[in-house]
Order: structure tokens, then C-alpha cells, then sequence
């Protein structure tokens, strides 16, 4: 082998390695989104709103079509409302239609069928915060 295929061939080899290094920790950094996502959603479902909003810092916002809640104050407002009105009926007819993880962004859609309304909600995941959830609901279908 010439000298320089080998150079080529370590190229390309050192190539895969940082391709799959790279892919390894995309995966790892969606998964650790999608724990903390989940751990935020069963705390909700818990109705323990300060165990939720140890989810957040307090440069966290919610963006909503009609408002942006920033700050822990303001989301404290914002969660605490939604776990007052989740009932037990309301959580019994939740059904879950996605959770997509990809990187630190994790995507959640859900109807709640005693509210007749789909959630949908992005969330933005640093380290073990909730930095920016954007969410919109519409009529379920």
C-alpha cells in the first residue's frame, strides 16, 4: 500500500470515528432530554407543583399563542393553573399521540379527551432544566 492510501484510508477511518462519536452523543443528549421531559410529566401528573418547578430556571419561559410566561413566577402561574383543573378524569383520558426526543428538544403531543383539547409542546432541555417550552392546543378531533 502506497503511502499515500494509507493516508487516505486513516483519514477516512479517523472520519467514521468522529461520525459516530458524534452520532453517540446526539443520541446520549436525546435521551437525557427525553428523561428530563419525562420526569417533568410525571411530576405534573403528581400534581407536586414545586417538584415541577424544580424542572426550570428562573430565565425559563413558556411561549403561548397568547402570551409568554417568563421567569419562575410566571410559569409557576401558568403549570399551577393547568394541575388545578387536572382532574382525575381529565388524567384518566389523556392519550399520548407523540414524544419525539431529538438532541435537546424534545416534542410532545397529547389529547386530553375530558377537555377535548390537543396539546402540543416543544421543549428546549439544558442540562437538567427546562430552558423554553413553546405549546399551542386546539379542538380535538
Amino acid at each position: 500500500m502506497t503511502l499515500q492510501r494509507h493516508n487516505v484510508l486513516i483519514g477516512l477511518a479517523g472520519a467514521c470515528l468522529a461520525c459516530s462519536i458524534t452520532s453517540a452523543l446526539a443520541t446520549d443528549l436525546s435521551a437525557t432530554s427525553k428523561a428530563v421531559w419525562d420526569g417533568h410529566l410525571q411530576k405534573v401528573m403528581a400534581k407536586n407543583l414545586d417538584a415541577v418547578m424544580a424542572d426550570f430556571t428562573d430565565a425559563s419561559v413558556i411561549v403561548t399563542t397568547d402570551k409568554v410566561y417568563s421567569g419562575k413566577a410566571e410559569v409557576r402561574g401558568f403549570i399551577g393553573k393547568f394541575i388545578e383543573n387536572l382532574t382525575p378524569d381529565a388524567m384518566k383520558s389523556m392519550v399520548m399521540q407523540a414524544e419525539v426526543p431529538h438532541d435537546n428538544i424534545v416534542f410532545t403531543k397529547f389529547t386530553v379527551g375530558k377537555f377535548k383539547r390537543t396539546f402540543i409542546y416543544t421543549a428546549e432541555i439544558a442540562g437538567d432544566k427546562i430552558v423554553t417550552v413553546t405549546t399551542t392546543n386546539y379542538t380535538a378531533e
